[in-house]
């Protein structure tokens, strides 16, 4: 049996596994891609919110990052919460060193609950150093505001923003879950002169934690396969929606996504 492919996550350690490494290792495994991982944040949460988050020293994860791409040729990173500005110059660095080319940035910015994770020093090093270093950057509405500092109501909007990402560094945009009535989601993905809008219905219920993570993780594994990041998205996008159907109620906040649910192969 030949080996798996490896995918690599950066990203924070999620006590309640629904989001961060935990999902980004849970995703990738179901994909049938071999999971790596370096930890940039310890969180203290549950599915009712965060309390406290830790962020681990740039040197520390530098050496976790180097001794990993020492040893293993790695198809393809995902980057979750990055904990600091700190880090991001020593992430950007050995992306650079390793010649890492197909990067899914996530950038994870504020909890659902309203947790600050990077504040406006930290947006601006992951705009100014890390954003034109990845193939696909996966902001959701929230994130893309922040970013871009300005709001976003309708597509007009969303389509601005990726413009403005573009203006940034950006390669590939993918803006996530954008409310544009009260029934309709939708996503924009933008390669610059190619603008896609995928829409669904909006599914009844909150929003289960995590669901941001493990769409960047499936991207990431489906290009750790070898798919192009056309398919990749496509494919992403089905698993998710699958998984949303069956969310796990079995904390007192934020339902979770079941990540056993649908654990075989998944590309399509």
């Amino acid at each position: 049996m030949p080996n798996p492919p490896l995918a690599l996550t950066i990203a924070g350690f999620d006590p309640c596994g629904g989001a961060g490494l935990q999902a980004d290792l849970k995703t990738f495994q179901a994909h049938g891609v071999y999971g790596l991982s370096a930890a940039t944040t310890v969180t203290v949460q549950n599915t009712l919110g965060v309390a406290e988050i830790f962020p681990l020293p740039a040197p520390i994860i530098r050496r976790q990052i180097d001794n990993l791409l020492e040893d293993f040729t790695i198809q393809a990173v995902k980057i979750g919460m990055v904990g600091s500005s700190e880090n991001i110059p020593v992430i950007s660095r050995l992306i650079k060193e390793h010649q890492i080319k197909q990067v899914v940035l996530d950038p994870i910015i504020k909890s659902q609950s309203g947790f600050i994770f990077l504040d406006d020093e930290g947006q601006n090093a992951l705009l100014d150093e890390l954003l034109p270093l990845c193939l696909l950057i996966t902001p959701n509405l929230k994130e893309a505001e922040q970013l871009c500092s300005f709001p976003i109501k309708n597509q007009p909007d969303m389509l601005k923003a990726a413009k403005y990402l573009h203006n940034r560094g950006a390669k590939n945009i993918l803006i996530k879950t954008g409310m544009l009535n009260k029934n309709q989601c939708s996503d924009l993905f933008s390669a610059g002169a190619n603008e896609v809008f995928r829409h669904w219905n909006q599914l009844d219920g909150q929003s289960p934690h995590g669901t941001g993570c493990i769409l960047a993780a499936a991207i990431t594994a489906n290009l750790a396969l070898g798919q192009s990041l056309a398919d990749s998205i496509g494919n992403a996008q089905i698993y998710l929606q699958k998984l949303l159907k069956s969310p796990l109620k079995i904390g007192h906040g934020y339902p979770l996504i079941n990540l056993t649910h649908y654990s075989k192969k998944c590309i399509i």
